[in-house]
């Protein structure tokens, strides 16, 4: 029997909204399904029929959140290849897109990588494919300065501690009780400079 027509799409990526929302709020052991579904609109049986329960919703929430994290990834390395062949253009790129998409999605990148996680989850390896992918042609190239696996791992920290920090700021503060911040330039700085300590060259 196929999905009752109600329950299509959209409710779906209402549900996995309001319980990652829900799950960067109280955790994942404080999960309420009730409070999910009340969120999205619906009833807890629309949970149950559409993820199977509890555990279903949260395997969902973190795939979407890895699945979608991970096509951005793609589709900006993409973009960047053809405005050109620099792997120091692509990295930058990749750079701008992962806080773009950190800053659209806050809970579902804190549920990806925060301490909210399930227990035991691992990050999907498409996760930072396109970083190893990129930093590994930069070494190809004799433009990285280091391991490339260094390199990568301390690139991606970096760019996570900018991206989590501002999220904790939006989150913590009403927006008008933040400093005259303006997030964007002090993250591409940020970047630019982090790519300049590992990549030789212009």
């Amino acid at each position: 029997m196929g999905r009752p027509k109600q329950y299509d799409a959209d409710l779906e990526a209402r549900l996995i909204s309001a319980a990652a929302d829900a799950v960067v709020r109280d955790g994942v052991e404080a999960l309420s399904l009730r409070t999910v579904a009340r969120c999205a609109g619906t009833s807890t049986n629309a949970i149950y029929t559409m993820f199977g329960g509890r555990d279903g919703l949260v395997h969902a929430v973190r795939q979407a959140a890895m699945t979608g994290f991970a096509a951005s990834q793609f589709a900006a390395l993409e973009r960047s290849r053809q405005g050109g062949c620099d792997p120091k253009a692509h990295l930058l790129d990749l750079g701008r897109d992962y806080r773009t998409w950190a800053i659209e999605h806050p809970s579902l990148y804190q549920v990806m990588f925060g301490a909210q996680a399930p227990a035991g989850a691992d990050v999907d390896p498409r996760v930072r494919s396109c970083l190893s992918l990129v930093v590994g042609h930069l070494h190809e190239s004799g433009r990285l300065r280091g391991v490339p696996e260094l390199a990568a791992t301390s690139i991606w920290a970096s760019v996570h501690g900018m991206v989590s920090l501002e999220i904790l700021l939006r989150r913590r503060h009403d927006p008008a009780d933040i400093p005259l911040i303006d997030f964007g330039l002090l993250y591409d700085e940020h970047l630019a400079a982090t790519v300049r300590a590992w990549v030789a060259g212009d």
